[in-house]
């Protein structure tokens, strides 16, 4: 009976492990992740004020990801990019987060667009561990006060304002006006404005805040018209921006009109038609069109076999790809969250040729780089 009972026990303990590395088996596979393929996320407003730039970027993006495939993935692993698109209402990106995440089990999510809508989408990233990489937005926030889980690419809005600033004063222009919008995006670009206008005349530069998404134009313009600013920059949505633009040429009191990255894409500059011309716009980006860079000339020749029409942002969605890929090789040939996570804070500086951005522990600077062009002749940006 000895023996039986004995190996009764055996028969019992091998049953329960078995039944416990089965049950641990599913539980154990990191999410987003199978023998052939590494499933991503994005939400992002492709209709909207947003949408006509995040549709470039996108594509950008997916220029680089779809050549990874070709040449066989990441470790024998293609790379599935799941878009959604949330409006650019930040309610919506944090649903739409949260059923990738939790629904489609993505095992990152990449290229949001806006501070508020990447704000909601960290809170729910941060409890699954899950990263976010190359959110669309310059807000200091996410370089000054590192997420571990976030991994900006751009430089700051406050450095594309700063070199608005300096390249004003170089032409004489010193009173100046911001317009910004009523988030945490135009709550960053305020602060930048007044950081950048400190050394002039208190009287010289002034903020004039629209609501983000039911702007006032004509109350705006109008105010704008009475502050009488030799310049004026645009913090705001496409939309806005455009409105901003045909109003205040309309008025005739302004000399010149600059706008931020945000409004970098090509569908935008066209848009303005003739009253675009002479438009300064920021630039986060190296040229699209220019062989001037690495990255540059990897993107026309990929834009160019594509039928893709190079421009700023979809410079930035391949950009944030060339870094969603790093992440992925640097995570190791059984990928996880955390070892994407790790394998990009040992990175230390990662050169994407031109581009250069710099993670570590408790850094996540992204990229410093910012030149400024303007809106020439048919829609073009020129130096």
């Amino acid at each position: 009976m000895t023996g039986c009972n004995a190996a009764l026990q055996r028969a019992i303990a091998c049953a329960w492990l078995s039944g416990l590395l089965l049950a641990s088996g599913p539980a154990m596979a990191e999410p987003g992740i199978t023998d052939g393929k590494i499933v991503i996320g994005q939400t992002a407003g492709f209709t909207g004020p947003a949408g006509e730039q995040v549709q470039e970027m996108t594509q950008g993006a997916r220029l680089y990801l779809d050549a990874v495939n070709r040449a066989g993935g990441v470790n024998g692993r293609k790379i599935e990019l799941i878009s959604e698109d949330d409006g650019f209402d930040a309610a919506a990106s944090k649903k739409h987060a949260h059923s990738l995440l939790v629904d489609k089990q993505v095992f990152a999510l990449f290229l949001p667009r806006g501070t508020p809508n990447t704000e909601a989408i960290m809170t729910e990233a941060r409890p699954l561990g899950a990263p976010v990489v190359a959110p669309s937005t310059g807000a200091s926030t996410f370089f000054d006060q590192p997420d571990p889980l976030l991994f900006v690419v751009r430089a700051k809005y406050q450095a594309e304002i700063a070199e608005l600033v300096h390249y004003f004063d170089t032409l004489g222009l010193r009173r100046l006006a911001l317009v910004n919008v009523n988030d945490t995006f135009g709550k960053d670009t305020e602060i930048g404005f007044s950081n950048a206008t400190k050394k002039l005349p208190p009287d010289a530069h002034s903020i004039f805040t629209v609501d983000r998404l039911k702007p006032d134009i004509a109350k705006a313009t109008a105010d704008v018209g009475k502050f009488a600013p030799q310049a004026v920059i645009l913090a705001c949505p496409a939309t806005t921006a455009r409105a901003m633009i045909e109003a205040l040429n309309k008025q005739g009191t302004v000399t010149q009109i600059a706008a931020l990255s945000n409004n970098a894409g090509l569908a935008f500059a066209k848009s303005l038609g003739a009253l675009g011309r002479g438009v300064v716009i920021s630039q986060v980006m190296p040229s699209p069109v220019r062989s001037t860079s690495l990255l540059g000339r990897e993107l026309a020749s990929s834009a160019k076999s594509a039928g893709v029409t190079p421009s700023y942002a979809v410079m930035e969605g391949y950009a944030a790809a060339r870094v969603l890929v790093e992440g992925l090789k640097r995570a190791g040939k059984s990928p996880t969250r955390a070892s994407f996570v790790s394998g990009l804070e040992s990175a230390g500086i990662i050169d994407l040729g031109g581009l250069e951005v710099r993670y570590g522990p408790n850094v996540r600077k992204g990229s410093d780089y910012v030149e400024l062009t303007v809106i020439g002749p048919n829609g073009t940006f020129v130096k």
